[in-house]
């Protein structure tokens, strides 16, 4: 609230935003802005379950991921998966609900200001449901 949500738009929305603009598929660009957001801090819930060590090897483990390459890069997808199975390990207690939020709201954005457009499988665009 402090600073005009910058941290959703210049992050989170932004990253999404840029994937999409490079022609990745919407749930690509969210994943990967999903990993940009994970590795840029620690997550909080992370934090709060697991303490600081954790969050910031989660954060470093993150990172690593991004700077393996980018989506359809075998480093990165291996990278992905590899970081992916850690936080599922210890009965998901690594898992960074926090960041997600911050992806939630960032999609929000674009998906309101009609930056990025949903499609159902199946449907063609989300405006098409019942809810359209």
């Amino acid at each position: 609230y402090t600073n005009e949500f910058a941290d959703v738009f210049r992050g989170p929305a932004a990253w999404i935003e840029e994937g999409v603009m490079r022609k990745w598929p919407l749930m690509t660009a969210i994943v990967h802005a999903h990993l940009r957001q994970l590795a840029k801090e620690p997550d909080s819930l992370i934090l709060r379950k697991c303490g600081r060590q954790v969050a910031d090897e989660s954060r470093e483990r993150a990172a690593g991921v991004v700077a393996a390459g980018l989506p359809g890069d075998t480093a990165y997808k291996d990278a992905k998966i590899a970081y992916d199975v850690w936080l599922r390990a210890d009965g998901h207690r690594r898992n960074p609900g926090t960041t997600a939020d911050l992806i939630a709201a960032g999609l929000f954005v674009l998906l309101r200001e009609g930056r990025v457009e949903l499609r159902v499988a199946g449907r063609g665009k989300s405006s098409d449901g019942p809810m359209g």
